[in-house]
């Protein structure tokens, strides 16, 4: 009879390990899960150190304060995880969210010129020595459209270039960018590669653009340059982009267009 208690005792006691492992297997799995998706969002890109660290000790003073729930430490990650979402598409704009990122809110709409030339080059050998001769040709200026969309993690770039009548000329869209915050605090500088989106009809084509972002009162001004990857290659500048508004319908009449 004392051999039948001290098996069942020593079943109940495996049972009850298993139990534990497995229940510790989930919230790690729960745990790991929530940090893969955090990680992927890249969510503190733009974050200050100081805001880093308050979030960390923050969470941790929660976990060590509700430690004796079972649950408690994957519920707080998913919470933590909640919150960086509504911060990041909503709040980071908003005092006192804001402070907690390194970039202000310069998104919008923005309207100026664009001034572009064509770089052609022709080698020319003479006396047995090849010289390269660059040639330029300037273009007439065109209305330029930029329209900057941000989050607390991301910052896209959509342009649009026409002429005068709204004539189709090109239309891109940005793929990899970098920005720094000059020395005037609250100007930046910002650097992106774009890809235009329209038909093949002429190949498409990418190209390089810098933005240099100024603070004016409580708007910002933007000028800049660009150069792309087109034979023969232009290059130009945008000139007065000054901020119309927040959101604007796409210039085109259709998102997708056939140059000319």
């Amino acid at each position: 009879m004392e051999e039948k208690t001290e098996f069942q005792t020593k079943e109940i006691i495996r049972k009850h390990e298993f139990v534990n492992g497995l229940f510790l297997f989930v919230k790690a799995l729960i745990i790991f899960g929530i940090l893969l998706i955090t990680m992927e969002k890249n969510y503190f890109v733009y974050y200050k150190t100081q805001a880093i660290i308050a979030l960390i000790v923050g969470t941790s003073f929660f976990v060590f304060v509700l430690r004796k729930n079972d649950f408690i430490a994957p519920i707080i990650a998913l919470i933590l995880m909640c919150f960086l979402e509504v911060v990041d598409t909503h709040l980071w704009r908003y005092v006192p969210f804001s402070y907690m990122f390194t970039v202000e809110d310069f998104s919008g709409v923005y309207e100026g010129n664009k001034i572009s030339e064509s770089v052609t080059k022709t080698e020319q050998i003479v006396d047995g020595y090849t010289s390269v001769l660059k040639s330029k040709i300037s273009r007439n200026p065109s209305k330029f459209t930029l329209r900057i969309n941000q989050t607390g993690s991301k910052i896209s770039i959509h342009s649009f270039c026409y002429k005068n009548d709204k004539d189709k000329i090109h239309e891109s869209k940005s793929d990899m960018m970098a920005i720094r915050e000059l020395e005037n605090k609250g100007d930046y500088e910002l650097i992106y590669h774009f890809n235009d989106i329209g038909t093949p009809k002429q190949g498409r084509y990418s190209g390089t653009a810098h933005l240099n972002i100024t603070r004016i009162n409580d708007d910002f001004s933007i000028e800049g340059g660009f150069y792309t990857n087109r034979n023969p290659q232009t290059r130009g500048n945008f000139t007065e982009l000054k901020k119309i508004g927040e959101n604007s319908q796409n210039p085109f009449y259709s998102p997708r267009y056939l140059r000319d």
